[in-house]
C-alpha cells in the first residue's frame, strides 16, 4: 500500500473518531443543561463504592422502594405512589449505584456489588426488618440478599419480576470480548447514544407504558434521558455490564428457600406474566400472585391507585386472599 493511501486511511480515522468524539461531549452537554431528576429533599449514602442518593419521607413502619435496575432508572419510578405511601409507612426511595443521582463508578458492574450496596445501605440508614417494593430487573439481586442475610425483610412485593432463567444468564466469550469494545472511550460511548436517543426512549415508553398519557410518557421519557446521560460517559458502565451479561445470578435455588411473606405484583398486559407468575409460584409454593388492570411493566406508574391498594392490603392484611 502507497503511503499515501495510507496517510490518507489515517488522516480520515482520526479526523472521524474526533468528530464522534465532539458528538458524543456535546450530546452529554446538552442533556445537563436542565436537571429533571431535581428533588428538594435528597440526601447521599457515603458507600466505599460511591455515594449513594435516596429520599425519606413520612412516618410509620420503614417502607423501601427500589427501582428497576436500569441505566434509564431512577427513583422518580415511584413518583405517583409516595405520597399515599407515606400516610403509612416512612418512606425510603433509593437510585441505584450506577443510576440516576447517585455516583456511577467506571467499573464492571456484578450482582454481589449490587447485593452489598443494598444491604449496607439498609443496615446503615434504615435498619432492619424493613417491608419493600422492588422492580422488575432488581427482584433477583434482593432474593440474593434476603437467602445471604435471612431476616433483612418483614414483607416483600415483586412487581413483574425479570423471568429467572434470564437472570441466570453469564457473560460468553464473545460477551466478554463485546464488553472491550463497549468500554472503549468513543466508539462504545457512541454506541451507548445511539441506543439511548431520545427517540428510543420514546419508543421503549410507548411500549411499556401503554395506559400513560402522551404528556406523562414526554415526561418521563426526559427524566428517563436525564437519568442515563448524568455524570457524562461514566452512565455506560451500567449498560454494558448488563449488556454482557455481568450481572447474572443463579438464584433458582435460592428463591425456593426463602421463607419471607412475598408477593408477585404483574401487570395484566406484561407479554410474559403468565410464565412468571408461574413460575414465582412452582419455585416457592407461599408466593401470592395479583395482577393490576390496564398496566404493562409499571403498574405504579400507569395505575397507582389500584396499585397502592394491592400492596397496603397486602402489608396490612399479610395476604391477597379472600
Amino acid at each position: 500500500m502507497k503511503r499515501k493511501n495510507i496517510f490518507e486511511i489515517v488522516t480520515t480515522g482520526i479526523f472521524t473518531l474526533s468528530a464522534i468524539h465532539a458528538i458524543n461531549r456535546i450530546i452529554f452537554h446538552l442533556s445537563e443543561k436542565k436537571d429533571h431528576l431535581y428533588t428538594s429533599n435528597g440526601r447521599f449514602y457515603k458507600h466505599q463504592h460511591g455515594k449513594i442518593f435516596y429520599t425519606k419521607t413520612g412516618k410509620g413502619s420503614p417502607l423501601l422502594l427500589i427501582h428497576n435496575l436500569d441505566q434509564c432508572g431512577s427513583d422518580y419510578e415511584w413518583h405517583r405512589t409516595i405520597k399515599q405511601f407515606s400516610k403509612n409507612h416512612t418512606v425510603y426511595t433509593i437510585d441505584l449505584l450506577g443510576c440516576g443521582r447517585s455516583d456511577k463508578p467506571r467499573i464492571t458492574y456484578t450482582s454481589y456489588l449490587y447485593v452489598q450496596t443494598i444491604y449496607d445501605f439498609i443496615i446503615d440508614v434504615i435498619g432492619t426488618p424493613i417491608k419493600a417494593i422492588v422492580s422488575g430487573e432488581t427482584v433477583p439481586l434482593i432474593m440474593m440478599l434476603e437467602h445471604l442475610h435471612p431476616n433483612t425483610f418483614e414483607q416483600l412485593i415483586f412487581i413483574n419480576p425479570v423471568n429467572f432463567e434470564y437472570a441466570n444468564l453469564f457473560p460468553t466469550k464473545k460477551e466478554q470480548r463485546l464488553k472491550v469494545l463497549l468500554d472503549s472511550p468513543i466508539i462504545g460511548t457512541f454506541i451507548y447514544n445511539i441506543r439511548n436517543r431520545r427517540t428510543a426512549l420514546l419508543r421503549r415508553a410507548n411500549r411499556n407504558l401503554a395506559h400513560c398519557s402522551s404528556a406523562v410518557k414526554m415526561s418521563l421519557v426526559s427524566r428517563f434521558y436525564s437519568a442515563c446521560h448524568r455524570q457524562g460517559s461514566n452512565s455506560k458502565f451500567l449498560f454494558n455490564s448488563k449488556k454482557c451479561h455481568y450481572l447474572g445470578l443463579n438464584i433458582i435455588n435460592n428463591y425456593s428457600t426463602v421463607t419471607t411473606p412475598t408477593c408477585v405484583l404483574m401487570g395484566d398486559e406484561h407479554e410474559y406474566f403468565t410464565d412468571i407468575a408461574d413460575w414465582d409460584i412452582f419455585l416457592n409454593p407461599d408466593t401470592e400472585v395479583a395482577f393490576v388492570p390496564k398496566s404493562n411493566c409499571y403498574p405504579q406508574l400507569e395505575q397507582p391507585e389500584s396499585f397502592i391498594d394491592i400492596c397496603e392490603t397486602y402489608f396490612t392484611e399479610g395476604t391477597l386472599e379472600k
